[in-house]
This record gives C-alpha cells, structure tokens and sequence, in this order.
C-alpha cells in the first residue's frame, strides 16, 4: 500500500542559520571608526607632548662690552640662548703737548674684557656683585651661580656663549682686573636682565 494519490509529503523544517556580523555592517563600521579616531586621538596627544618637551630653537643676544660698560637687553626669553659678547672697546689716541712726558708702552691687556652670566637667587640684583673680587678669584656668594660667559675678549673679538636660561634674574659682569686689581665691575661694568 502506497503512498495515496495526491497526498503530500511532510517537509522538514530547516534549521535557523546562525546570525554572523559582518565587520562592514553599519553597527560593524561605527566600531572600526571609533577605534581609528581614539587611535588618532591619542598620537594627536602624544605629538603635543613631544612638541612641548622639545627644546625650542635658540635665540642670539647681543651683548657690548666698551669702556666699562656693558650694553645687553633687559630682558631674554627663558630657553636656550646664545649670548654673543662683542669687544667694541677702542683706544683712545693719547696726544702729548710740548713738555708732556710720552705714554708709556701699551699695556697688552688694555681694554681686555670678559663676560660672565651669572644666575642671581634670593632676590639679589646686579648691583649687589659690583663688590665682586677681581678674576682669576672663583669666590662668588651663595646666590651667585655662574652659567657660562666668555673667558677672555680682547679689543676686537667675540664670543658666544651657549646656556640654558632657566626663568629668574641675572647678572652680566666683567670681572678682568684693572691696573689696580680691582675688577671691572667694581668700577660699574655689570648689568642686570631678567629671563621670562
């Protein structure tokens, strides 16, 4: 006995095919963007940070030494600098009249110079250095701190100096002897700047 004439076979039903998602569904495509704008976002960060801790490029300053005077800025910027110190002292030609005795001979180290930057701390100024001892003496004060300069400049040279300036006051001082062996800042060759 046979299947009867026009009955239909019982179909089974299909299993439910699993529900993948796609990473490039709309829901799969918002999450790979949020990904790629942290991403961005944290080396937009990062870029910023190295930036700021790089050193900026150095500034030059120029710095004149004459006849006693020093003739800087009053104030520099607090970065890398390089402070240049020109000699300009000339020499005065001496004339003698009738009965006047000769000059005498050239003092080599006439008109010789140095630079010296020096960090001033407790709220000192320029000024309190101008009892400063005559170079080769090193007996700065305390609140003294010296952070470079030029060692020796005769009539006619420069030098430049390199330093980091970190913000505060400072002083810019010869202290090469004079005849007597007082130092040149003792006869008023300092000048103070300020470092923002």
């Amino acid at each position: 006995a046979g299947p009867e004439s026009g009955s239909v076979s019982p179909v089974e039903p299909k299993a439910p095919r699993a529900r993948t998602r796609s990473a490039y569904t709309p829901s799969g495509t918002r999450t790979l963007l949020m990904i790629v704008a942290l991403l961005l976002a944290a080396s937009v960060v990062t870029a910023l940070i190295v930036i700021q801790d790089a050193d900026p490029p150095s500034k030059t300053y120029q710095v004149s030494l004459g006849d006693l005077a020093i003739d800087a800025p009053t104030t520099m910027r607090a970065r890398r600098a390089n402070i240049r110190a020109v000699n300009n002292w000339v020499e005065t030609p001496h004339t003698h009249g009738p009965g006047e005795e000769a000059p005498h001979a050239h003092d080599a180290t006439q008109g010789v110079h140095q630079l010296q930057v020096i960090l001033l701390k407790d709220g000192h100024s320029a000024n309190d250095l101008r009892s400063v001892s005559a170079w080769p003496s090193d007996d700065l004060p305390e609140w003294a701190v010296a952070v470079g300069g030029a060692a020796y400049l005769a009539p006619g040279n420069a030098a430049t100096s390199h330093i980091k300036l970190a913000k505060g006051s400072y002083a810019l001082l010869c202290r090469f002897p004079d005849a007597e062996g007082a130092s040149h800042a003792s006869k008023g060759m300092l000048a103070g700047f300020t470092a923002r």
